[in-house]
């Protein structure tokens, strides 16, 4: 999950928001009003209700492009539910709210890096991770689940960050 959300106003123009997503090399931008999320434009929709059309990017508002309204994620949500949501929508970014405050966005790049990384820790180490709720998506993956000393094993849950110590 990414929390430094670019983010752009309904009544900007498209124009604004195509600078930012170039500026910061990203797919898409949240449309926020008052704080609250009302949209996210993606490059898909610039190129379909902008280009396609021949509307002028000076002059086209984002609140006439945007996605309104977009399905959102909670910070405890489930990788697994989280796909499945994605997979449904259609979608390649998802907004994650908590309380009404947007506190980051997802998008498929995450989570495919997410899984790879959990498929290399299982050739590499032989760890199998659940992919179950207990896997939060505000959480960051730990590349090295185990780690072996000359007197303990430690294990480090993923997601949550505790250390369990098994003696040799």
């Amino acid at each position: 999950m990414v929390r430094n959300v670019k983010t752009v106003k309904s009544l900007d123009t498209v124009r604004k928001a195509v600078k930012v997503m170039n500026r910061h090399k990203i797919g898409s931008v949240l449309v926020l009003d008052r704080g609250k999320v009302v949209g996210i434009v993606t490059e898909r929709d610039v190129l379909k209700r902008v280009v396609a059309p021949s509307l002028d990017t000076r002059a086209t508002l984002v609140e006439k492009v945007m996605t309104s309204g977009p399905e959102v994620s909670k910070p405890d949500e489930g990788i697994v539910e989280c796909m499945e949501k994605m997979r449904r929508l259609k979608c390649r970014h998802m907004p994650v709210v908590e309380d009404g405050k947007l506190i980051g966005v997802v998008s498929m790049r995450d989570v495919l890096t997410l899984l790879l990384e959990m498929k290399q820790d299982e050739i590499q180490y032989g760890v199998s991770h659940e992919l179950g709720n207990s896997m939060v998506l505000g959480a960051r993956f730990v590349r090295k689940t185990l780690i072996q000393t000359i007197e303990h094993v430690a294990i480090l849950v993923p997601g949550i960050g505790e250390v369990y110590y098994i003696a040799n």
